[in-house]
């Protein structure tokens, strides 16, 4: 988690799958959050909105991954995709 240069909330998560049979990495990917207008530091003075604004990230991450991994990997396939590890949107 961090701040830009316009004090905006930016947050980056790593998604990653793993095969548990052998450990083998089979996807690895960052995504990234740009928080919304508030700058960070009104939303730091107000404890609510700053929840507000981490559940607003933490959702659209998971959107974001989710709609990613069930697009690329579909249950009961075989063989599995080449480890991406630093591919970014």
């Amino acid at each position: 988690m961090g701040v830009d240069s316009r004090g905006t909330l930016l947050m980056t998560v790593r998604a990653r799958v793993i095969r548990v049979a052998d450990g083998t990495g089979l996807y690895a990917r960052d995504f990234d959050y740009a928080g919304g207008a508030d700058p960070f530091m009104d939303l730091a003075g107000n404890a609510q909105r700053l929840r507000e604004e981490l559940q607003r990230a933490y959702q659209s991450l998971a959107r974001e991954i989710v709609g990613k991994l069930f697009a690329r990997f579909t249950p009961g396939r075989e063989e599995s995709p080449p480890v991406h590890d630093e591919e970014r949107q």
